[in-house]
């Protein structure tokens, strides 16, 4: 008995069997699995030494059937034709005695699904497995193939730690339209089926496949088995990871744009792939979150990205003083940052006439005086001018308050500004950070242009073939240039100041936009839909990156810095909770500032709207409950 048969194996094979495959030659060493129809063994190539497994269909306890030599048949095939690092790797195949056998990459390190069993590893390793899984799914996709299977038993890890998609036997080309299954047969593991391949096996496509992957990356960052209902990832993890990351794995969840939400999340941990850590020491401070260096895709130079992703400078913002002038529940309420030393906190809910009440606010002192200001019905539309004045659009004018020379703790009105021909049905206001100008955005016209120095007021020339269509949102992109989205498309107008405004550039994007920014030093034009924040070329349109940012209605959801190129983004903790993003895109780098602020403990107020100073160090904060915070550089 020198030479046993393997236990649970083909009868004719045994250690020190030699395999001839097609490629080289094979010698069988030890049973690594084995099941009903099939096993894999341990074996060595003969020409190198190198470990390899050796898979083969033999018809054990089970009767081998057409299907499922068909089967097997197609896994050679389509293992040998895909070639990806996150794919477990197929060299060669071969017959032993009639039956097929399959020589793949040998690895060792055991599967996902012990690992989550232990849950012994770090959220680095949870990230890199979470962005080789996505990749290696979406590089099935791409050569128009389907898993149909993927579950954290058949997630292998590699000596190194990497993850391994195993298991092809079920991948189905898509475009094709051969579907092998046994009479009844479900395809996949229960437990990581959608509802859609549930009830029509045969028309799995890759949105079922991202569905299935983001129960692979539940596990993989909550440490723990799925359930059939599961918490939220940010019920499970708190916060150790970014909620928008969490977010778009339960969007996956939900089967809501199942396969496109995949490919964002693809972009998102493609920083991840290879295990580098990007846990900067900023990062780790107790203000901060995990940076996103996807938003390193812009081309800058390498060093400086590192040098100031390492000090996170512009993100270091920590809470500094809070002040509560009024108590109320509303969420109208809004607050400006007239003045470096003046905050302007508007608020009326029980309206009552053509005034609203606000205060004045000394963000050193927190000593206040209340003001009146002309009412309007969307009191968050408001703005401030390169003087520091409060721009207040109405249905057909435009009041401008200044502070008092001499008198900061006194706002009065400047003028009213009253085109006799122009309607504003006004829904957005930006400024000019170069020339005291403001746009006022309407859903029906196209904007309209206001010179807050002189009075002057006239509409944007728009292209005569444009079918106006929007939410009315604009931005300045430089002095004399703005952009605009309408009909689908995002337009970039030359201001001209005879009112000959030409059109530079037009970039089809058939999205809803519900807010717009933009930088002239980077080129970049920023654009928040209702699916995230997506990033745009402003000569090219080319999309430069994409977050996805779930925001809650209400309110600009994104502000610029005035004197930095750094952008506060609204966007929603887990399903409700507001939160700010502050996003460094030329640093490539992502921080979060608290979402709520807990009064004794209990009491969680959500913020209502935001503002940058005039200078860009600090930034303002207003809760429903009427509450000011005031967020500074460190």
């Amino acid at each position: 008995m020198n030479n046993p048969a393997l236990p649970n194996g083909p009868a004719e094979l045994r250690r020190g069997d030699l395999l001839q495959g097609a490629e080289g030659s094979y010698i069988i060493k030890s049973v690594i699995d084995r099941g009903g129809v099939g096993a894999v063994f341990k074996g060595q190539r003969v020409s190198d030494g190198a470990p390899v497994a050796i898979k083969v269909l033999h018809g054990g306890r089970f009767p081998l059937t057409d299907v499922a030599r068909e089967r097997f048949r197609r896994e050679i095939r389509n293992t040998l034709r895909l070639k990806h690092p996150y794919l477990v790797q197929a060299y060669d195949s071969g017959q032993t005695s009639g039956h097929d056998f399959l020589v793949m990459e040998y690895v060792s390190g055991g599967t996902v699904a012990k690992q989550i069993e232990r849950a012994a590893y770090d959220d680095e390793t949870a990230l890199r497995w979470s962005a080789q899984l996505v990749h290696g799914a979406l590089f099935l996709h791409s050569q128009g193939f389907i898993h149909r299977d993927l579950k954290p038993n058949n997630l292998l890890l590699s000596q190194a730690g990497d993850l391994k998609i195993s298991d092809l036997g079920i991948v189905r080309d898509s475009s094709s339209d051969a579907y092998l299954t046994l009479s009844g047969d479900q395809i996949g593991s229960v437990l990581y089926i959608s509802r859609r391949q549930r009830k029509s096996p045969a028309e799995a496509d890759a949105s079922d496949d991202a569905y299935a992957a983001a129960c692979c990356l539940y596990e993989i960052l909550a440490r723990r088995r799925i359930h059939v209902y599961p918490e939220h990832l940010t019920e499970v993890i708190g916060d150790r990871l970014p909620p928008y990351l969490c977010d778009l794995v339960m969007g996956c969840l939900a089967e809501r744009e199942a396969s496109e939400a995949l490919v964002e999340l693809g972009t998102l941990l493609q920083p991840h792939t290879n295990g580098e850590s990007h846990l900067t020491p900023a990062a780790k401070r107790p203000s901060l979150n995990l940076p996103i260096t996807a938003l390193g895709n812009i081309p800058r130079n390498a060093g400086l990205q590192r040098k100031r992703l390492a000090a996170a400078a512009p993100l270091a913002l920590q809470a500094s003083r809070r002040v509560t002038p009024r108590k109320l529940h509303d969420p109208n309420f809004r607050t400006v940052h007239l003045a470096e030393d003046r905050l302007l906190a508007i608020f009326d809910p029980e309206r009552k006439g053509e005034q609203l009440q606000g205060w004045l606010i000394d963000p050193k002192t927190l000593d206040s005086t209340q003001v009146e200001v002309s009412a309007l019905d969307y009191v968050r539309i408001s703005a401030r001018d390169t003087k520091d004045r409060l721009i207040v659009p109405q249905e057909n004018r435009v009041d401008v308050y200044e502070l008092e020379p001499g008198s900061p703790a006194t706002l009065r009105h400047v003028r009213s500004i009253t085109p006799s021909s122009l309607q504003f049905h006004s829904m957005t206001i930006v400024a000019n950070n170069s020339q005291p100008m403001m746009s006022i955005g309407s859903w029906t016209q196209s904007p309209v242009l206001i010179d807050t120095e002189t009075g002057g007021c006239r509409r944007l020339k728009v292209d005569a073939s444009v079918e106006w269509n929007g939410l009315g949102q604009t931005a300045f992109l430089g002095e004399h240039n703005l952009v605009v989205h309408h009909s689908g498309h995002i337009v970039v107008y030359q201001l001209a100041p005879n009112g000959d405004d030409q059109l530079l550039v037009k970039h089809a994007f058939p999205r809803e936009v519900v807010g717009l920014a933009a930088s002239a030093k980077l080129g970049l034009i920023f654009a928040c839909c209702s699916r995230g924040l997506e990033c745009l070329d402003a000569s090219s349109g080319t999309r430069r990156w994409f977050l996805p940012l779930a925001y809650s209605p209400g309110g600009p959801p994104l502000v610029m810095s005035p004197t930095q190129d750094i952008l506060a983004v609204e966007c929603t903790h887990g399903f409700s909770e507001k939160s700010l993003a502050l996003i460094d895109p030329l640093a490539g780098a992502m921080a979060y500032l608290p979402r709520s602020y807990a009064e004794d403990g209990d009491s969680w107020y959500r913020m209502s709207s935001f503002d940058w100073s005039p200078s860009g160090k600090a930034l303002c904060v207003s809760y429903e409950d009427g509450t000011v915070q005031i967020f500074e550089r460190a």
